[in-house]
């Protein structure tokens, strides 16, 4: 289990300051969202008592569940089934309802007996699951869960809430990061395969660039036809 330190209340605030600004950094330097989780858990296991914190997305259009990124210290890979139904999961009901949600002992939680049956598979005690939402979407929760009970008191989820919304503005990054590079793959296979020839220009009329049905319709080569007026 993982172990903190336990400090006075001066230094345990000036220490979940100063990993707060840690995190906010690690947030600016790493796009990726599991090289980020990696850092995350890393600077917070020493201000926050945890075996494992996951980020679980939510896509409402498919009504499914994604858990992209976990790290744990002690207990095994936790994982919610693809079958599993959204609307037994606690993501679910932190994204509807946009509150945390805090958990001091799976065998008293009545709210989400499914997903404390699955708890119960991992060992996990308690746990407190908060909101990732940012200005323009909602994106799913952030996790925090032990294998021993009460893990986390009112005072620890309202630091959790700002660590949350640091770690919203970095996962809407890294998802809006990715739909532009779709976009760009797609964007990328219509100009290349589209059944007219495409042929784009600089100021000095010169070809930056041509598709297949150009080269097939001019006779050109792609190397041919660059930087030709």
């Amino acid at each position: 289990m993982a172990q903190t330190a336990q400090p006075g209340p001066e230094q345990s605030l000036v220490a979940r300051h100063e990993a707060l600004i840690r995190v906010s950094r690690a947030i600016n330097v790493h796009r990726d969202p599991k090289e980020l989780f990696r850092v995350l858990a890393s600077e917070l296991q020493r201000v926050v008592n945890f075996d494992y914190v996951a980020l679980f997305l939510y896509d409402e259009a498919a009504n499914k569940i994604q858990n992209p990124v976990l790290e744990t210290t002690t207990v095994p890979e936790f994982v919610i089934p693809g079958d599993f139904p959204a609307e037994d999961t606690i993501t679910w009901w932190v994204y509807h309802h946009q509150s945390p949600v805090l958990v001091p002992s799976s065998d008293d939680e009545t709210r989400f007996p499914r997903m404390m049956e699955i708890w119960k598979q991992y060992g996990v005690k308690s746990a407190c699951l908060l909101p990732l939402t940012t200005a323009y979407r909602r994106l799913g929760s952030l996790a925090f869960g032990a294998l021993h009970g009460n893990a986390y008191s009112s005072d620890e989820l309202r630091y959790l809430s700002l660590v949350a919304e640091q770690v919203a503005l970095a996962v809407d990054n890294a998802l809006h990061d990715e739909e532009l590079r779709k976009q760009k793959a797609h964007f990328e296979k219509l100009f290349e395969l589209a059944p007219e020839a495409i042929v784009l220009r600089d100021a000095d009329n010169r070809v930056l660039r041509a598709n297949r049905e150009f080269t097939n319709l001019f006779g050109f080569t792609l190397e041919e036809a660059m930087g030709r007026n």
